[in-house]
């Protein structure tokens, strides 16, 4: 009798120990599976970096508060290099320019004086300067090839007016010309009565 009651006591044991074994093991499964989880998710791909958009230079002139070159969005207008430059001055002939006109890189933008010769808004840039003056070239307004009409002044010296005029604004009086490397004396001496400024 006593050894049938030991019997039904280690197999209840057994039993027991055995149920107790599978909720360990089920319960490192389950562990396991959110680990896993875990580090799918964490894998996925970050978004990408946007990258920077190319800025577009303009040098803005004339009738404004601050001549000077403006780096602006693609896409930007006459309008955008006006605010850059301060806004409008009080002399600005405003209803002659476009400000709704896309500007392009290395673009220049001319804004015209109440009083100077008329013409279409669309002449505000240096591709479009008129002649004022008798015919003479406003130094701070003229293309490359306008300046390569003076005396002396091939495409080498135009370029370097027009780089020098791009860095520092507009001439103030005819002789800052002097001021750009290489332009001596000599050669002003031979222009000086073709040039101008605004």
């Amino acid at each position: 009798m006593k050894k049938r009651i030991v019997g039904i006591v280690c197999l209840a044991l057994l039993f027991v120990g055995c149920h107790h074994f599978d909720g360990e093991k089920i319960e490192y499964e389950s562990t396991t599976g959110v680990q896993q989880e875990v580090q799918v998710e964490s894998s996925q791909p970050t978004s990408p970096v946007e990258t920077t958009k190319e800025l577009i230079y303009v040098y803005i002139c004339g009738a404004v508060q601050k001549s000077d070159v403006y780096a602006l969005e693609p896409g930007a207008r006459i309008k955008d290099a006006v605010e850059s430059a301060g806004g409008f001055s009080p002399e600005a002939a405003k209803e002659k320019v476009n400000l709704a006109k896309l500007l392009e890189d290395g673009q220049q933008i001319y804004i015209p004086k109440v009083g100077e010769n008329e013409q279409s808004p669309e002449q505000t840039t240096a591709q479009k300067v008129e002649a004022s003056d008798g015919g003479k070239v406003n130094i701070n307004t003229a293309t490359k090839e306008e300046l390569m009409q003076l005396k002396g002044i091939g495409q080498k010296k135009a370029e370097d007016i027009l780089n020098y005029r791009g860095a520092n604004g507009e001439f103030q009086k005819i002789e800052d010309i002097q001021k750009v490397p290489g332009l001596k004396k000599g050669a002003f001496e031979k222009i000086k009565d073709q040039i101008t400024v605004s």
